[in-house]
Parts: C-alpha cells; sequence; structure tokens
C-alpha cells in the first residue's frame, strides 16, 4: 500500500564533468533522506511509481539554481517545483541540507496528496488510506477529531496489524486527551499511549515518527529527559520531518532551555511554514520569549497562533499574558473576557 517515489537524476545541461558529479551527489543525499520516511518506497530512476522526483541544475554565474519537481507518476502533470540557489563555492559543502529542505517540502506535499486521494471513493480502502484521515482528524486539535481519529486508526490496525504509523497517531490522540482533557482521564490516558508508542517503535524501531509520539508521551509525562533521548533519535532517524524538529523544540522548552528552543523552533517554521502545527510552534515561540522576558515579542507570536484555523485556547491564554506584561492591559482584559 506504501506510496512510491521515484527519483531521477537530475539534469545539468551542457555540464562538466565535475558538475555531473555534483548532480549525482544531489541525486543520492535526496534518495537517502527521502528513504527516512517510512510510509513510502524509495526507488531510483528506472522503475514506475506513484510519483516522480526530478529537475535541473544550472550555473548562472556564481550561483547554481536547482530546479526540483514533484511529478504524478499517473499522467506526468507537475505537483509541486520549487527553485533553490545556492553559492557554486558552497554547493558542496550545502549539499545534504538542500536536499533535506528539499525532501521535507514535497513530502508535505506527497502527504496532503495522499489524503485526498483516500478521501476521493474510487479508491480501496487499505491501512494507510484511514491512517491517512486519522491524522488529518487529529490535526483539527479539537475533542470531536480526537475521538474520529481512534476510529480511523482502530480500523488502520484491523487492516494491517503491523502498520507503525497508525500505532504511534493512536499515540499521539492519547497526550492531546491528557493536554487538553478531553476525557477527564489523564493517567490512563498517558498509560495508554506509552503502551501504543512503544509497540509502534516494537514493529518498526527505525521510524522517526514512532519515536516522536513515545517522546510526545514521556513530555506529558514529565519526563523531559527521556523525551528529548526519544526526539533526539528521531531527529538522527529522519532529520527532514518537521515533527521530530519540532518534538525536539518542545523537549527543549520543557527543560529550560528556552533559548535552545527558540532556535529549534526557528528551524522548523522554516522547513515548513504551513505545517497543521504551525499554530503551536508560533504558540510555543511566544511561550519561550515571554520566560525570557521579551513580552512585545511574545504577543506578536501568541498573536499569529492565534489566527491560525486550529489554535487551541491556549494560545489565547498566553496572547492575554503576553499583553498584560507588555504593558496593553484593556487589550489583555478583552481577550480574557473573551476566553472566558
Amino acid at each position: 500500500d506504501k506510496p512510491v517515489v521515484v527519483v531521477h537524476r537530475l539534469k545539468f545541461p551542457g555540464s562538466a564533468d565535475s558538475e555531473n558529479f555534483l548532480a549525482s551527489g544531489l541525486f543520492d543525499d535526496l534518495i537517502t533522506e527521502l528513504s527516512r520516511h517510512r510510509w513510502v518506497s524509495v526507488i531510483p530512476e528506472g522503475g514506475s511509481g506513484r510519483y516522480g522526483v526530478g529537475g535541473t541544475v544550472r550555473r548562472a554565474g556564481r550561483h547554481y539554481r536547482i530546479t526540483i519537481h514533484l511529478l504524478s507518476g499517473v499522467d506526468g502533470r507537475a505537483i509541486w517545483s520549487e527553485t533553490f540557489v545556492r553559492p557554486c563555492e558552497e554547493f558542496t559543502a550545502c549539499q545534504t541540507d538542500l536536499a533535506r529542505e528539499i525532501v521535507a517540502l514535497f513530502m508535505a506535499v506527497i502527504e496532503r496528496t495522499e489524503f485526498r486521494r483516500s478521501m476521493s471513493g474510487d479508491v480501496a480502502d487499505s491501512a494507510l488510506d484511514y491512517w491517512l484521515r486519522g491524522k488529518d482528524a487529529y490535526f483539527r486539535f479539537t475533542k470531536e477529531g480526537n475521538a474520529k481519529t481512534r476510529r480511523l486508526l482502530s480500523k488502520s490496525i484491523e487492516l494491517d496489524p503491523e502498520f507503525a504509523p497508525a500505532y504511534a497517531t493512536l499515540a499521539f490522540a492519547e497526550q492531546a486527551d491528557a493536554f487538553f482533557n478531553y476525557s477527564g482521564s489523564r493517567q490512563m490516558c498517558l498509560a495508554h499511549g506509552l503502551e501504543l508508542a512503544r509497540k509502534a517503535i516494537s514493529i518498526d524501531p527505525t521510524d522517526a515518527y514512532c519515536h516522536q509520539a513515545l517522546a510526545a508521551i514521556l513530555l506529558r509525562s514529565h519526563d523531559y529527559d527521556g523525551a528529548m533521548v526519544n526526539a533526539e533519535t528521531a531527529l538522527s532517524l529522519c532529520p527532514t520531518s518537521e515533527g521530530t524538529q519540532y518534538m525536539r523544540g518542545v523537549a527543549l522548552f520543557y527543560q529550560g532551555r528556552q533559548t535552545e528552543a527558540l532556535e529549534q523552533i526557528d528551524r522548523t517554521l522554516r522547513m515548513l511554514p504551513h505545517s497543521p502545527r504551525a499554530w503551536s510552534m508560533r504558540h510555543l515561540r511566544a511561550r519561550c520569549c515571554y520566560d525570557l522576558g521579551r513580552y512585545e515579542e511574545a504577543l506578536d507570536w501568541a498573536n499569529r497562533a492565534v489566527n491560525a484555523p486550529n489554535a487551541k485556547t491556549i494560545a489565547f491564554a498566553v496572547k492575554a499574558a503576553s499583553a498584560k506584561r507588555a504593558g496593553f492591559d484593556d487589550l489583555a482584559r478583552r481577550i480574557v473576557t473573551d476566553l472566558l
């Protein structure tokens, strides 16, 4: 059921052998970084799949222009395309970072495209389809969405009891219940979430997403050191997942390392500014600024958080506190009134 992604060698028109070597290196790095996402299958050029990745590298003065295309393997249409510019003298040094930036962007597109495909009604339901629908429901950050996640992921596991991401997403749903108090059974949710996250890791210990889930449960259980260990493990397994980057930022925050957390959150926001976690990233950034006494900056980021459609009331609370500390008493009172 895994979608197959075919990676084609990048074209380097009119290039010298040394420049073709650079393009080949980027091709290898794209395959490596893409293979870290365990829910897709990756093959080099010569095969066929649901998606194709290709592009060109061109020299323009002292810079290389790298254009990457994500194509439909069905009809060849372009699903996503982006151009990256890097100085020639820095290309080799930044090659892996560039590959990671590219993969982070188009994997988000693939996941969203696969979700729409799963909802189209003309495809056979699979464990992957139910997982994608369950993740979408989870990111609504509502009690109803969380309940729907549980139903959909239970169906995913019923269809494939060895599909590790389904257990991991269920663990995320349990930690959300514990954090937002949907059911009023915090300890029971955390215990069940811990069981689910460990089950996911036992099925596939190389899946970064499973370690993300365990880190989230440990955070809610106040085991901040254990959460950091698993966040670091997830990051080493898949640095192109914004979820792994974000989880490390959360762990740093709860360890009281706000300055480091800010740097980590900024990297995550640059990687994928339109993530469904974006409101939470902005909210966490506001909390870091608040703790550091940068109240006007905290207010700015809290305002960005509350303007996301799936923002939770906790972001409004941080906005109110930041407004008060920044000297905007009337604004703080209005926010508190709205919250109440």
